[in-house]
């Protein structure tokens, strides 16, 4: 394909439209004097990222598709063009990436160019941009731990450019590169090991794969001919990138399952980091960060065997009040989110004392307080990484802070439009099922188990609480995922709807962990699937044998409405839809695709006017929630 002489002003206009849209769809809350010019300044906001972001779409549509749908070569200039561009998508800011999709496309056409043309040089390039596009995407999809062929598609993919890329470290091909080739192979000779950083390898056999492949990457740094031929290697740096990995292979605590000799191996080379590090600390803090050294020779002496558990823990609150910070760069998300996550993976759940419930208080208290002052900017993706496995750790504190309110909290922070709307849709599920409880009770015989009218009565109260907090956690599954729902700079690709579609069933894998939310699950899961079972996704849940299936359906009727009649937040919605035509839809999908008890319900002037009322005053109530909460903890200060 020739050179588009507007194709790098494209690209760049591109960049700065959506850096615009980025800080416009998730405002500085400190910028509002109050929570009405709060919500106003979110409406303005997001009418004006509509048309900015239609521009981009004709971009996309005149410009970059055009590239992705042809397999002819391309031209030197439209490459240099479109590589610029992935430094942009990779890192518009220091350890954030702008639009991982795109990204992972645009890579993959180049390097498909670049191994049909035979460049050695322009494959080296593209085999390490795929790599660390693919990582990028493996660890946004692994974030889910849903279904494997998501993750594995970019594992596959970055082992196929890993594969290409390590061929080149055999001697005869090593010498036909240049200087910045053979500095990107060495590199990735270690980066590489990264793509089976996967909820599913945890087997004895992939970890001593990962070891291996770190070990030799560290040993390159002893080899005569790759330091004769690579002298602007920095070798340093690239053997305490390599004890880094191989330190965190126990991170999590110890996720991937390592066995105890694998431990003690990795627990060696973090002490020959540590001396590496100490060597020349103003250079070695440049390279690894001291609360991450800290923390990876702590973690890795307790599961060596080295120290007990009580030193272990002591040793890791320790290191949290040292480095907990008010800062977003990546080691001080570590610091705040990812220690407090390492101490909660010791937590026994079944069996925990007072004092270990004073801690987690204090440490829950922190973490909110973190969370609440986040912006989607720097780092923003380890933090939904480091956040998710915080999450995924929680530990409830009966009475107190339980997960529910954990992870509205969490959601007030990433993303008020979805915070928003979960108070909406339990608002409106409660409305629903209160005026379906007065006019047709024998509609709940069998919700919960209740068997005739009068029991259904008699615990109606209980009905009604659950309704209104299993819509609050209905969306749930969007914490990890929240930088996949934001995408409102283009339109929704294939990929993307592949993600979330799966917040159902991740929403109700992690209400399931919770004492305290795990009879709503059933509302998470099957608040996409069609009422009659059909169709919906995930197609994994039975709704016809839930007995929470009427309330489901209560729920999959106001998460309709309140998504069909807002338009802030929406990435994949350019309109709204009248509560008209909705109810046309409604009527017409009846039985099938919604409850028909609720669709006639809906026909009820004063349940019309009950949702009208909702619609409007309500969400102007529910913007001054987020606001306040989102201001909650703004006198308290972070340990540090």
């Amino acid at each position: 394909m020739g050179n588009n002489i507007d194709l790098k002003k494209e690209l760049d206009a591109f960049v700065q439209r959506t850096l615009s849209i980025r800080r416009m769809s998730s405002p500085d809350v400190s910028l509002a004097k109050n929570a009405g010019e709060y919500s106003r300044m979110l409406k303005r906001n997001f009418k004006n990222i509509g048309s900015i972001a239609a521009e981009n779409r004709q971009m996309l549509s005149t410009h970059i598709d055009p590239i992705l749908s042809s397999d002819e070569p391309l031209a030197d200039a439209v490459v240099a063009d479109l590589q610029d561009f992935l430094k942009f998508l990779l890192n518009p800011w220091p350890e954030e990436e702008l639009d991982l999709t795109l990204l992972f496309l645009i890579s993959k056409r180049l390097l498909s160019d670049a191994v049909k043309k035979g460049d050695d040089d322009y494959i080296i390039t593209q085999c390490a941009t795929h790599i660390y596009a693919c990582y990028n995407n493996m660890d946004r999809v692994n974030r889910l731990h849903g279904d494997k062929k998501l993750t594995e598609k970019y594992v596959q993919e970055g082992l196929y450019a890993a594969g290409i890329l390590l061929k080149y470290l055999e001697k005869d091909q090593f010498l036909k590169l240049g200087p910045e080739s053979r500095t990107a192979v060495v590199s990735h000779s270690r980066f590489y090991v990264a793509l089976y950083d996967t909820y599913y390898y945890t087997d004895e056999t992939t970890n001593d794969l990962r070891i291996d492949a770190l070990i030799k990457s560290i040993d390159l740094a002893d080899d005569p001919f790759y330091i004769e031929n690579t002298p602007d290697m920095d070798w340093r740096k690239h053997q305490m990138r390599c004890m880094e990995h191989l330190g965190q292979l126990t991170e999590n605590g110890n996720q991937w399952q390592l066995t105890p000799i694998q431990c003690q191996l990795v627990a060696d080379y973090t002490v020959r980091l540590s001396e590496l590090w100490e060597s020349d600390p103003v250079s070695g803090e440049d390279i690894l960060p001291r609360v991450h050294l800290d923390l990876i020779t702590l973690r890795n002496s307790y599961y060596a065997g080295q120290i007990d558990l009580v030193r272990y823990r002591e040793r890791l609150f320790y290191l949290y009040e040292k480095y907990a910070n008010h800062d977003y760069d990546m080691y001080s998300v570590l610091a705040n989110i990812f220690i407090p996550t390492e101490y909660m993976a010791t937590v026994d759940r079944d069996h925990i004392n007072e004092d270990s419930y004073d801690t987690l208080r204090w440490l829950y208290n922190s973490v909110t307080e973190y969370i609440l002052h986040s912006k989607n900017s720097e780092s923003f993706s380890f933090l939904l990484e480091y956040l998710t496995s915080f999450l995924n750790r929680f530990v409830d504190i009966p009475g107190e802070m339980d997960f529910e309110r954990m992870g509205l909290n969490c959601m007030a922070a990433l993303h008020p439009p979805t915070y928003v709307h979960s108070l909406q849709v339990a608002t409106i599920s409660r409305c629903l099922c209160e005026r379906l409880l007065e006019k047709n009770p024998a509609a709940f015989i069998g919700v919960m188990g209740f068997g005739d009218e009068s029991e259904v009565l008699s615990h109606r109260e209980d009905i009604i609480y659950t309704i209104y907090h299993g819509a609050l956690c209905h969306d749930f599954g969007k914490l990890c995922m929240i930088d996949t729902v934001f995408i409102y700079w283009r339109r929704i690709s294939d990929e993307d709807f592949d993600i979330i579609r799966a917040h159902p069933d991740n929403g109700a894998t992690l209400l399931s962990r919770y004492s305290s939310t795990k009879a709503y699950s059933d509302i998470a899961a099957g608040h996409h699937v069609w009422y009659d079972g059909s169709k919906g996704y995930p197609g994994s849940f039975d709704i016809l044998h839930s007995d929470l299936r009427l309330l489901i359906g209560i729920v999959a009727i106001a998460d309709s409405i309140d998504a069909a009649t807002d338009n802030i937040g929406r990435s994949f919605k350019e309109t709204m839809i009248t509560v008209k035509k909705l109810m046309e839809e409604f009527r017409e999908g009846s039985g099938t695709r919604y409850c028909p008890e609720v669709v006639s319900l809906l026909d009820e002037r004063e349940v019309q006017d009950d949702i009208d009322y909702i619609l409007h005053q309500c969400r102007d109530e529910n913007y001054k929630n987020a606001y306040l909460t989102l201001n909650r903890f703004k006198s308290k200060k972070v340990p540090a």
